[in-house]
């Protein structure tokens, strides 16, 4: 189960666009909307993904007439996800990937300094070393390796860079495999999926599994990550497993059921130290006859909601009695816009065409969108979506 205390950066970035599918059991009032607090209760949890796309806005002119344009599914739950009760939310899913990897990245670095602090290592002979044999103690070896600045150090792989389908690295130089076009050994490679006569560049980025149940990164010959080349690529150039790829030790970057307390534990821990210090000196006044025992006013048990939560909610639409504006489109388009990214992720192997690709992506996402565009105006006609600037 998967935590993390999101800072100001991650809450800037999660969770655009939001609709829940399901109706929630939780029913708010006008003066329960504007608090969010009850949200520091519960947790979010992922509940899986949609490969989707969208044909470019210039036709593919430039590069993939598509673009990806996944979606993932999550709910708000009772504490430790016992209970899911609630409604189900959809979200893009580049956006839910960056917020949650940067979150987790925040947490890491505070759950380190929170070791650190306790390692007693002020009198050590050498700080570093002794903070990192500290660390082993813990089997926090990702703390040893964020913080491990030395030059000869195993480099640090950067998921964040292909969270928005980078170019892939060559660290070893070698992005042909001897036949000089690029496409090592001609495709012969089992599992490693070929362009007719690709010389182009490989990248990098998120997709979602086959089984919707988990997002992994994976290599793709377009700009747009949309066309699979195989993870094998990633092995040539690089000594090793694509990390967080579907055959990785890492596993995804987001397994299914992962689970995020929705309140903020740094704060929380913040807490309990300034009302442990109160506690401390309201002692020391008592001793000297100047004290006295009254908490009242001191807020040392108030959980504050984590903008990763907060911002979700806020910013979805709300599938309840009285707003379903949005659940019709997730629950009869989204599956036909996944049959129609699930084609593409295949493409590319000898004999894949491009115009078939598009033929079918263009059909495809005319009649959903088509369909979509039609509800919407139906529910405008019949005043059930407000319109607001």
């Amino acid at each position: 189960r998967s935590e993390f205390s999101a800072g100001s950066r991650a809450g800037r970035k999660l969770l655009k666009n939001a609709q829940v599918v399901e109706k929630p059991s939780r029913h708010l009032n006008e003066e329960e909307e504007d608090d969010d607090s009850w949200i520091a209760d519960m947790s979010l949890k992922f509940e899986g993904c949609f490969n989707t796309v969208r044909l470019a806005e210039d036709g593919g002119e430039d590069g993939s007439p598509i673009q990806n344009n996944g979606v993932i599914t999550f709910k708000l739950c009772s504490r430790g996800c016992g209970t899911c009760n609630g409604g189900v939310y959809a979200t893009n899913m580049l956006e839910f990937v960056d917020a949650y990897t940067e979150a987790s990245m925040e947490e890491m670095e505070y759950q380190c300094e929170k070791a650190r602090e306790n390692c007693d290592c002020e009198d050590a002979n050498d700080d570093d070393q002794c903070e990192q044999q500290c660390w082993y103690n813990l089997g926090m070896m990702d703390c040893i390796q964020m913080n491990n600045d030395n030059d000869d150090a195993e480099e640090v792989f950067e998921v964040q860079r292909y969270l928005e389908c980078a170019e892939m690295e060559n660290n070893n130089n070698n992005n042909n495999n001897g036949n000089g076009n690029g496409n090592y050994a001609n495709g012969e490679y089992n599992g490693y999926q070929v362009y007719n006569n690709w010389d182009g560049e490989y990248r990098v980025g998120p997709y979602c599994a086959a089984d919707g149940k988990s997002i992994y990164l994976g290599v793709f010959y377009d700009e747009d990550c949309t066309m699979s080349a195989g993870d094998g690529a990633y092995a040539t150039m690089n000594y090793g497993q694509l990390p967080y790829s579907a055959n990785s030790q890492e596993g995804p970057l987001i397994p299914l059921d992962t689970c995020v307390d929705c309140y903020d534990k740094e704060e929380w821990d913040n807490q309990q130290e300034e009302y442990a210090q109160y506690q401390y000196e309201q002692a020391q006044n008592q001793n000297n006859g100047e004290g006295d025992d009254n908490d009242e006013g001191f807020e040392w048990n108030n959980m504050e909601p984590l903008e990763f939560c907060t911002n979700a909610y806020e910013a979805s639409a709300k599938c309840t009695d009285d707003n379903q504006s949005g659940c019709k489109f997730i629950n009869n388009y989204l599956g036909l816009l996944n049959k129609a990214s699930g084609y593409t992720h295949y493409v590319g192997a000898p004999g894949g065409k491009p115009a078939t690709l598009f033929a079918w992506v263009f059909g495809i996402t005319t009649v959903a969108f088509g369909g979509y565009a039609f509800y919407l105006y139906r529910k405008i006609q019949r005043g059930e979506v407000e319109i607001t600037d």
